[in-house]
């Protein structure tokens, strides 16, 4: 029971710092309504490496987008 509830804590804290691939957050806002994915589209790009150290497109994401994506919009 503790360790459930530490997971969904770890899953549901905001890090405003954190970045995200910007493919799989347009892929998170695909059926969201119009504002979100103007939003999403829309946030600046900053080149990173992922975990196989390729060059990716990430961004870093509002909380009102983290909120959506874990399902309590």
């Amino acid at each position: 029971m503790r360790e459930n509830i530490k997971k969904i804590l770890r899953e549901s804290y905001y890090d405003r710092d954190k970045l995200y691939s910007k493919s799989y957050i347009l892929s998170m806002v695909r059926n969201a309504p119009k504002h979100l994915k103007e939003i999403a589209y829309n946030l600046e790009e900053i080149e990173c490496l992922d975990s196989k150290g390729d060059l990716k497109i990430c961004v870093r994401i509002p909380e009102f987008l983290h909120i959506y994506i874990n399902g309590r919009y």
